[in-house]
């Protein structure tokens, strides 16, 4: 048996502080998230300050044309005019800012902590009423633009926590890496002195398999069937051209030019057929359940000769293409059914690989606290195995690399 013990004893430092690297930065993830949605939350709220002042500006524009045409004119319909213009006026300020305040109130905690950003919200809460009441648009204009400079230094600060999140993260996750390189450098494959550990890690490799087998079979009947549908597409062309070479060649007596179309139509229609079944060939290599693609007949190079040198060929010729477009219409229908039994599939595989991601999260969990267990239990000095465990330590994700759980023998 591999002095295992001492190993242990050896990277107990270096465990130690990754595992408390870990637990401390456990409030990274979610903080990253919630600060993410409140940056988004700012975006929005400043495109709508930004709205409102270029309403505002539009309406000072239109009060003071109507302004000069009243000077000019001299109507007094005019100036009740530009006095009408107010009241709207003041209407889109207050329809901008009032769920910008309510907003405010339901995440301002998140926005800037302390007393300090409570007294700037005040401020600002009075600005907006004392502007409301005032019917200068100049300086309804100057209220939200200050309000807009407001946001934008809290979209700034907000920015500067979301960096400090992002690197605890970053630092969290280079962590959880490093630890799961020296459980696997330690514990894989059998330990005799650690019989459950065995246990636990035979399981959580037997669980990453069966997610990593219905994951991928989940992602490729996504890519079957995204073949499938290029394949529709081609089939497709295929008969459009096939359409446009009977109307060129339907009523014909004798050669002319209406022939060249004809042959240059069923060219292509032969050409985008092929592509549709390598597309096809393609999809059954992803998935095992696609059948065969229908069979079409889009070889016409025979039948053309007569086409060209036999007038009365001719009919010959056009039922050939009549049936060849029957064939693409059929293959089409045969397709799109495939398509959306390889959709349906997709989807089936999809949801099981996420209740056995779930259950894979579990197993290393399980896999990852024991031989925390081991490394705590593992005292220096002591030959035999004390009784106390580790803290509590979140565990991580499903894992893409097969070899974080080994197989046992």
């Amino acid at each position: 048996m591999r002095p295992i013990i001492s190993e242990i004893r050896q990277a107990m430092p270096r465990h130690t502080e990754l595992v408390v690297i870990i637990s401390e930065s456990s409030d990274a993830v979610s903080g990253l998230a919630g600060q993410k949605e409140v940056i988004k939350c700012l975006n929005r709220d400043l495109s709508e300050v930004r709205e409102c002042i270029a309403e505002l500006q539009n309406a000072s524009a239109e009060q003071n044309v109507v302004s000069e045409e009243s000077e000019v004119t001299g109507q007094d319909e005019m100036q009740k005019e530009g006095e009408a213009s107010k009241p709207r006026m003041l209407a889109s300020m207050k329809r901008f800012f009032e769920p910008i305040e309510s907003g405010r109130k339901k995440l301002g905690a998140r926005y800037q902590e302390g007393q300090e950003h409570e007294q700037a919200q005040g401020q600002v809460q009075g600005q907006v009423q004392e502007g409301l009441d005032d019917s200068d648009i100049n300086n309804q204009i100057r209220l939200a633009q200050d309000r807009e400079n407001t946001i934008l230094d809290w979209i700034a600060k907000s920015s500067e926590i979301q960096r400090g999140f992002e690197e605890r993260v970053d630092l969290r996750r280079t962590a959880e890496h490093e630890l799961d390189r020296l459980y696997t450098h330690l514990f894989q494959g059998p330990t005799e002195a650690f019989p459950e550990e065995d246990e636990h890690e035979i399981t959580a490799y037997d669980a990453m398999q069966e997610y990593h087998n219905i994951a991928s079979k989940a992602e490729n009947e996504g890519c079957a069937a995204n073949l499938l549908e290029a394949a529709i597409t081609r089939l497709e062309e295929a008969y459009n051209h096939t359409e446009r070479a009977l109307n060129n060649g339907t009523k014909r007596s004798e050669y002319s030019p209406n022939d060249l179309a004809v042959i240059n139509a069923l060219d292509e229609a032969d050409i985008d057929a092929r592509k549709g079944r390598v597309l096809v060939l393609e999809a059954q290599v992803m998935s095992s359940e696609v059948p065969n693609l229908l069979d079409i007949k889009t070889g016409y190079h025979n039948l053309m000769l007569d086409f060209l040198s036999k007038p009365w060929a001719t009919r010959s010729f056009m039922d050939a293409v009549h049936d060849s477009r029957l064939g693409l219409h059929n293959a089409k229908g045969q397709l799109a059914e495939e398509r959306k039994k390889a959709v349906l599939r997709h989807h089936k595989f999809r949801l099981e690989a996420e209740t056995l991601g779930a259950a894979e999260v579990i197993t290393k969990e399980k896999l990852q606290k024991e031989r925390r267990k081991i490394f705590y239990r593992v005292a220096p000095g002591d030959e035999g195995i004390p009784t106390h465990d580790p803290p509590p330590f979140p565990g991580a994700g499903p894992s893409n690399d097969p070899s974080s759980c080994a197989s046992k023998e």
